[in-house]
């Protein structure tokens, strides 16, 4: 977890749902649709839009493609 609010910073700390956006950037890494994403969290579509959009910001990427590789190079997720 240090490792990942190290990587994420502002955007992970000092939220009551930090477990949420990590689950969510797992989720993105997934073939589920961002709705699918939101239904499955019980969250609505526009928090996911707004994690989405932050994270892409924060991580200087421009799509989801680029979103999954970053978890993969920094061991959020593993490729099985």
């Amino acid at each position: 977890m240090d490792r990942i609010k190290f990587l994420f910073g502002r955007w992970y700390e000092g939220s009551a749902n930090e477990a949420e956006k990590i689950e969510f950037l797992r989720l993105a890494c997934t073939e589920m649709t961002y709705k699918e994403i939101a239904d499955s969290m019980y969250l609505s579509p526009r928090t996911i839009d707004g994690y989405r959009d932050v994270l892409f910001e924060k991580l200087n990427i421009k799509n989801r493609v680029g979103l999954v590789l970053f978890a993969i190079k920094h061991g959020i997720v593993q490729v099985n």
